[in-house]
């Protein structure tokens, strides 16, 4: 397959942006079997044009706009897809090793297994170069073995990264990926909004902070995927509430809303494994609710009711626990460490957030083996509280505080 030259790539391009605005002299891109690899395409729109078969490999396509592309077979392995539209996009059977999608929109995508090569493109060997014929019934012998699928190693089958696929951070909402493979790939705080993940396979999937409401997993392979809490079981509002926070998150505030739900009774709620920084929690009842694992960083819980929740491995860091009741509540292996924020523009030394707990009621809570540095602590009553290997270092404790934890295997560093 012969690498495109510039100037023919730019020319097709330039007339496909008067195909889409509708202007004499406009052309669809017909990219079909070509090698663009390695090229910078920042906000590139090629949405509606037809790439079918072509290698965008290690291409810079930030932003780009392939809204409604035929990218069906294409190899986007290593390619820079940050912030991109692939809105109803033909992804199937396409090559997306090592991919960053961070940001961008797959909402209505097909990224399914392909059909066969020569079935959809509907080329015949005549209508093509003896070179491009022969890429076509490559690409096609490879796609009925089942080797051009979402999430494939390619030829070489080398694992170069992490993950077989960066989807993190992706706006996946309505999504058809049913019987995709996934193996491997990074989902971390992806929107999975009423996306199809039927029959899919999501073997050892990073889906930590991942939103799934309305989102369709029968029949998915989970092994080994810690699979996070479902917005289903929750009110409809709040739901909405953690979705527009997520994207809140994600964009830096561009989009979306910060969270709050101050006042708002929440007991039982099943939070688990959810990005909520920096939401609001004042005064809210989160009583026998499940926190575990969620990421709770800078978020305000202020005067909550905690009874009974579950923290364990929640990151609470620069987190406001000030006069919450936490009796029985468990955080075995939580994290309250100081949260380090720096300047947008780099001219200010960053600022120490410490995890506030003035005045908190631990009765009975379950502390032990959590991070509690630099935590501030005024006013806690450690009594009857359980903390065998939490560390306190760096915390301003009364006598009183520092014979209880160190009697009770608190560790307290000099």
């Amino acid at each position: 397959m012969s690498k495109i030259a510039p100037e023919e790539l730019a020319g097709a391009v330039k007339q496909h942006y008067r195909f889409i605005k509708g202007l004499a002299g406009g052309r669809r891109a017909m990219l079909m079997l070509r090698n663009i690899s390695r090229y910078r395409l920042p906000k590139i729109n090629l949405s509606n044009s037809i790439l079918a078969g072509s290698s965008f490999s290690g291409c810079n396509l930030e932003e780009a706009d392939f809204t409604a592309a035929d990218m069906f077979g294409v190899d986007l392995s290593h390619a820079n897809l940050r912030n991109a539209v692939l809105t109803k996009a033909d992804l199937r059977g396409t090559c997306l090793l090592g991919c960053d999608f961070s940001g961008s929109n797959l909402t209505g995508a097909d990224l399914r297994p392909g059909a066969l090569m020569d079935a959809k493109m509907k080329l015949s060997k005549a209508e093509m170069s003896e070179e491009e014929a022969e890429r076509a019934e490559q690409i096609k012998r490879q796609i009925s073995k089942g080797k051009r699928t979402l999430g494939a190693f390619g030829d070489s089958g080398e694992k170069t990264s992490e993950y077989s696929v960066d989807l993190s951070n992706t706006i996946l909402v309505g999504a058809n990926l049913s019987l995709a493979k996934l193996k491997n790939a990074n989902l971390a705080n992806s929107d999975l909004t009423g996306a199809n993940l039927q029959g899919a396979e999501l073997q050892n999937v990073n889906m930590k902070g991942a939103l799934l409401f309305e989102t369709n997993i029968s029949g998915a392979d989970l092994s080994g995927v810690e699979v996070p809490a479902t917005l289903d079981a929750l009110q409809k509002d709040v739901a909405m509430a953690v979705i527009a926070h997520n994207r809140w998150i994600t964009s830096n505030g561009r989009d979306g809303a910060r969270a709050d739900f101050g006042g708002m009774d929440l007991s039982g709620a099943d939070l688990r494994g959810l990005n909520l920084c920096g939401s609001r929690f004042v005064e809210t009842n989160l009583r026998d609710a499940n926190l575990s694992g969620a990421k709770l960083v800078l978020a305000d819980m202020s005067g909550s009711i905690l009874s009974g929740a579950k923290l364990d491995l929640a990151e609470l860091d620069g987190a406001n626990l000030g006069q919450c009741t936490m009796a029985r509540t468990s955080m075995r292996g939580a994290r309250l460490r100081p949260a380090e924020l720096a300047a947008g523009n780099g001219s200010n030394p960053p600022r120490l957030w410490s995890a506030n707990l003035s005045g908190a009621d631990l009765l009975g809570a379950d502390l032990c083996g959590a991070d509690f540095t630099q935590a501030r602590l005024e006013g806690v009553d450690f009594a009857h509280a359980r903390f065998n290997g939490a560390n306190f270092e760096g915390c301003a404790l009364s006598a009183q505080q520092h014979d209880e934890l160190t009697s009770q295997g608190g560790i307290i560093a000099a």
